[in-house]
């Protein structure tokens, strides 16, 4: 371990997911739940946590604010918050989620919390990470439980070195030949804005999430189907989140996609798999009425096309990100959503975080279940989150009561996995 805690300012991107989870109670903080496959004791869990905690800088990483925003990194383990929960009832992913996402960091002391979930046997059965998004992805939550798992088929006979602090997703970029703007958040075109089903003030708002699964046997059918069509899981989710968001009460005919991607790949030096942090970028794809009423593959393919033109590497364009913004500015643009809205910026968010198996191999402890972003900061009408574990294809659908109402979101998840199986048995 360095003798000297690592330390930078925040990159904008960072800096902007740090005022929104101030300015709106813990919007865009991170709640992921993990499912303990064999039995484990608080104790040993505690030692692995801890073990990792001092591996990955951005774990001890805490937000010293002033004239600029400055990760510190130099929070111990001991200072992160730990809570036992004692689960009487079996587990229930909508009411905790509710409960987990009304949890606010206290992002100058610490940039995590968790909570284990003790079972009848007095073993760990569930654990749950909320984290600050600035410091830590839904890819670093697998990345963190790769080492957990690791350091417990070790019996915790490794060595310790702390991995380093990278800099800021824009830097690489920069490097790589990609230009950002001086824009946090683009003005939205007034045919892709949705209005909101009901207004609330922050106070009023609660983030929720709906969770539904698919069995591996179908998520590889559907791979061997894609792969015929040449197009990409990204392209074919996005397809499925046009689709079904038809049943949401609000819809419109223009459809704004939202798609933070993981750019490690794309930065100079490439950033490697194994490290905890933020490394996303954004672009965005209009869907045109006349393409959202095609079929599931036609409109996969379309979008696909779309990507392939944006991530040509003769010619980089498409990201979105920011590079030269005054921490004034985001202030201001967080601040903004913590005000009644009548409608949202942004369109759907679908965020696919690939396989965790190609991430993190094949886990003997842990299942990620399932995680989603708070979003009561009410960007998105919707969201999508999925992935594959070693156990299934994970969709999580999240929302916020009441700018969008419970019997739409269900509405939309319902027939989004509807037209999932139906690929499958068309498989």
């Amino acid at each position: 371990m360095q003798s000297e805690p690592y330390s930078r300012e925040l990159g904008a991107v960072e800096a902007l997911m740090v005022e929104f989870a101030r300015e709106c109670h813990g919007g865009t903080q991170i709640v992921s739940f993990i499912k303990v496959l064999q039995p484990l004791n608080v104790k040993t869990l505690q030692d692995g946590l801890a073990w990792v905690h001092q591996l990955h800088p951005m774990l001890r990483a805490r937000v010293k604010l002033g004239t600029n925003f400055k990760w510190q990194c130099n929070v111990d383990f001991s200072s992160i918050p730990l809570e036992i929960y004692v689960l009487d009832h079996g587990f229930n992913f909508e009411l905790e989620y509710m409960r987990q996402s009304k949890k606010i960091i206290d992002i100058e002391k610490y940039t995590y919390m968790i909570t284990l979930y003790i079972g009848n046997n007095q073993c760990v059965e569930w654990i749950s990470i909320v984290a600050n998004h600035a410091a830590i992805d839904g890819r670093s939550i697998m990345v963190l439980f790769f080492y957990l798992d690791l350091y417990l088929n070790k019996g915790g006979n490794l060595e310790l070195k702390s991995l380093p602090l990278y800099k800021p997703i824009e830097k690489y970029l920069k490097e790589a030949g990609y230009s950002g703007g001086d824009h946090l958040l683009l003005p939205g075109k007034d045919y892709l804005s949705w209005p909101v089903e009901q207004t609330a003030d922050l106070a009023g708002r609660q983030s929720r999430a709906i969770l539904r699964t698919l069995c591996f046997d179908d998520v590889e059918k559907l791979a061997l189907l894609i792969k015929e069509k040449k197009v990409g899981f990204t392209a074919l989710y996005s397809a499925l989140a046009v689709i079904s968001s038809q049943q949401l009460a609000n819809h419109r005919p223009w459809t704004e996609i939202v798609l933070p991607m993981d750019v490690r790949g794309l930065c100079k030096p490439k950033i490697g798999l194994n490290v905890i942090g933020a490394f996303t970028a954004i672009t965005t794809l209009e869907v045109s009425p006349h393409n959202s009423g095609v079929g599931v593959l036609d409109l996969a393919i379309e979008i696909q096309n779309n990507l392939n033109d944006r991530f040509n590497p003769r010619e980089l364009k498409g990201l979105i990100f920011e590079s030269s913004c005054r921490l004034k500015d985001i202030i201001q643009a967080a601040h903004e959503y913590s005000h009644k809205i009548e409608s949202f910026p942004s369109g759907i968010c679908v965020s696919n975080l690939g396989s965790m198996r190609g991430l993190c191999g094949e886990l003997k402890h842990f299942d990620i279940a399932a995680g989603m972003l708070v979003q009561n900061h009410g960007h998105h009408p919707m969201m999508v989150i999925a992935y594959t574990t070693n156990q299934n294809g994970v969709f999580v659908f999240g929302y916020c009561d009441p700018l969008i109402s419970r019997n739409s979101a269900k509405a939309m998840a319902d027939q989004y996995m509807e037209l999932l199986q139906e690929l499958v048995c068309s498989s």
